[in-house]
């Protein structure tokens, strides 16, 4: 029990908390996407946005790499959907805006979710290195 207290009392263990901390955040973030990209969410979420091309020309070129092109075509809608290159391709005509209007509200609030922790993440990661070195 005196060891625990010890370890927790100490400024070392408290440096490693506070540069862990982002990474775990990082993490999860990348956790959620990819438990979206890996099950059948990510057909959901295609025959939801099945009119754009762009999706389309996504999809056919990440196919081939397995799981980790499910997952850059899971950040590839995550971001379509969130960022504000959204209206830049409803302008475009790329994809249409009742897609993304009527795209399923659970999954779009999970992918806002993943990429807001992961965002976070990466900013406090860069944060601390910079705080540390």
């Amino acid at each position: 029990m005196s060891l625990l207290v010890e370890l927790a009392s100490s400024s070392k263990s408290w440096k490693l908390f506070i540069a862990l901390t982002p990474c775990v955040i990082l993490l999860t973030g990348l956790f959620i996407i990819a438990r979206l990209a890996w099950t059948k969410n990510l057909n959901i979420m295609l025959s939801a946005l099945k009119s754009s091309d762009w999706l389309r020309l996504q999809s056919a070129l990440w196919c081939m790499f397995g799981a980790w092109g499910k997952l850059m075509i899971t950040g590839s809608i995550a971001g379509l959907l969130h960022w504000p290159t959204k209206h830049m391709h409803i302008r475009l005509g790329k994809i249409k805006k009742e897609e993304i209007d009527n795209f399923p509200k659970s999954l779009k609030y999970q992918l806002f979710i993943g990429e807001l922790l992961m965002a976070a993440g990466a900013l406090l990661c860069a944060i601390t290195y910079h705080a540390y070195s």
